[in-house]
């Protein structure tokens, strides 16, 4: 990766899969992070694992709320 070191960086869906493992390349680069996602256990999890590693972690997390938008013809879509 690029030199992150100094850098604030927002990650959408920091607590699973791909969201996570940008949340612990970012961190360990030395990169502030503020992720969110729709699950505040596993956003836990994600800081456990970055403070597990040793990481110097400076992460802050938000959890997404899932909300009914109307879209188009009127059909509603979750986001």
């Amino acid at each position: 990766m690029k030199d992150f070191a100094g850098r604030i960086a927002v990650v959408t869906g920091g607590g699973t899969g791909m969201g996570r493992e940008l949340v612990r390349q970012l961190v360990a680069e030395g990169c502030s992070v503020a992720m969110c996602d729709l699950s505040a256990p596993a956003m836990a999890e994600t800081q456990g694992l970055c403070e597990a590693a040793r990481l110097p972690a400076r992460l802050a997390h938000h959890r997404a709320c899932r909300r009914r938008v109307r879209c188009g013809a009127g059909r509603a879509v979750s986001r």
